[in-house]
């Protein structure tokens, strides 16, 4: 049997109708809803002041590099297209601290972190990730992320979790934490029917 795709081209239908199932519920496109941090409260916009992580990430107004001004940040789990059976890429957007060589203060941004996932025949979906993902280093510091780890779940939430490090505005100090993301699907084709 072929299915058709938006383009009017025809892909054999290889994939089995669990794991078309698991396609249709995970690709889409995905909100941040929540943010949790295992480090000490932090200061990243200057105010004084720490709160969520989150709250901090979004308020600041010259260092969140990245962060759309409406604050909704979006992840899409790329579809795939029927027939294909290996690997799809997608990127995760994770907030991180850098921290600038020579620099008395660090700046945070929101970065792309490189994923696989797979859907096997029988519905169940593997994700990968590089276990570590440094944008750069300095000779003075390096940044980045460690024990990345992505996992979906059949309530449609996508979490993404990494340890990293931030630049305390008050404490002057690197902290370090783990940082997790929950991101809520709000499109998927499942959906769309």
């Amino acid at each position: 049997m072929a299915a058709s795709c938006s383009r009017g081209e025809k892909y054999e239908k290889t994939m089995t109708d669990a794991a078309v199932a698991t396609a249709d519920r995970v690709c889409g496109v995905y909100r941040l809803v929540e943010m949790e941090w295992t480090g000490a409260p932090v200061d990243l916009d200057g105010d004084g002041s720490t709160r969520s992580l989150w709250e901090e990430c979004l308020s600041g107004k010259n260092n969140g590099a990245g962060i759309p001004e409406t604050g909704e940040i979006d992840m899409i789990v790329t579809p795939i297209r029927y027939g294909y059976t290996g690997t799809i890429d997608f990127v995760i957007p994770m907030f991180m601290g850098d921290f600038p060589a020579g620099g008395n203060r660090g700046v945070y941004s929101l970065r792309q972190i490189p994923a696989l996932y797979q859907i096997d025949s029988d519905g169940s979906i593997v994700f990968d990730a590089p276990k570590s993902y440094y944008e750069s280093a300095t000779t003075d510091a390096t940044f980045g992320f460690r024990n990345i780890s992505i996992s979906w779940e059949e309530n449609g939430d996508f979490l993404a979790s990494a340890t990293t490090s931030f630049y305390d505005l008050l404490s002057k100090q690197q902290v370090e934490g783990c940082e997790t993301l929950r991101f809520h699907c709000i499109s998927t084709k499942e959906r769309k029917k």
